[in-house]
């Protein structure tokens, strides 16, 4: 799950992964043939690695047959698919305060929301996403009315009192 939340890939992305995919010594995930069937690099963080590690090291090599390269595995050593995914959300969401009802697409744009809130550039957040077009990454993120509140603080003339009402 952390690593599906930091990097905010989609969830056939995160399924697809395979051994080769993943580059942790310089934080880094490639998707191949995402939508579109377009390749990118995706930044992972010192978080996401650290977990890759240890399921790497101590729990991977319980669940994989030989031969098997998808990065991700269930219990029988297949790949994980939406329905595995949800389960583990379900199951082990709670501990990280999701709701059983969160959908793994829901951990997508919470990604991209925090980002936004982090103040990445909406580009930036385009390109972690994979989106074409910057308007669909706006649907993505979530302005809350609070961050709102602030900008109109910080960048209104009058709240920040350089006009006076007499001034209209």
């Amino acid at each position: 799950l952390e690593v599906f939340y930091s990097t905010g890939i989609r969830v056939s992305e995160l399924c697809n992964l395979t051994l080769n995919d993943l580059d942790l010594k310089n934080g880094e995930l490639r998707i191949n043939q995402g939508k579109n069937k377009k390749d990118r690099i995706v930044p992972l963080g010192e978080t996401a690695c650290d977990f890759l590690n240890i399921y790497l090291r101590e729990a991977r090599p319980k669940l994989s047959s030989a031969g098997v390269s998808f990065l991700f595995v269930t219990k029988n050593g297949r790949r994980f698919n939406y329905t595995t995914l949800s389960f583990l959300m379900s199951r082990y969401g709670k501990k990280i305060g999701l709701s059983k009802t969160t959908s793994p697409h829901a951990i997508r744009h919470t990604c991209a929301t925090h980002l936004l809130k982090g103040k990445a550039d909406i580009r930036q957040i385009q390109e972690i996403l994979g989106h074409a077009s910057v308007a669909t990454t706006q649907i993505y993120t979530r302005v809350e009315i609070t961050d709102l509140k602030k900008v109109l603080k910080r960048c209104h003339p009058r709240e920040r009192k350089e006009i006076e009402t007499r001034d209209f």
